[in-house]
């Protein structure tokens, strides 16, 4: 039988990984979300990472979909693909405890 994980969750399990991405269907599969925002001023630019969950991270996923006017429409998709990236994560593999000495 195939496995039906998408081939990035299969890679991350039971590893690290920080993908870059603009695309929200990647994002939307993710254990985390952050977002990296940068501004210029004075000619100087600076950059601004900041974790997202919840309604801010339909919001960002949906923001990914549609450009910066969010529609019903752009959050209800965000929302079911949320939805569907986290059924199709595999459960975490924990590694074994080396046991006290």
């Amino acid at each position: 039988m195939r496995d039906s994980s998408p081939p990035e969750a299969t890679l991350a399990s039971g590893r690290q990984v920080l993908a870059v991405t603009h695309l929200p269907q990647v994002a939307a599969c993710a254990d985390h979300h952050f977002v990296v925002r940068k501004q210029q001023s004075g000619g100087a630019a600076t950059s601004a990472v900041d974790a997202v969950g919840g309604e801010a991270r339909v919001a960002e996923i949906a923001r990914m979909l549609g450009g910066e006017k969010l529609s019903s429409t752009s959050l209800a998709h965000a929302q079911e693909m949320l939805a569907s990236g986290a059924e199709d994560r595999p459960p975490p593999k924990r590694s074994p405890r080396k046991a006290a000495s």
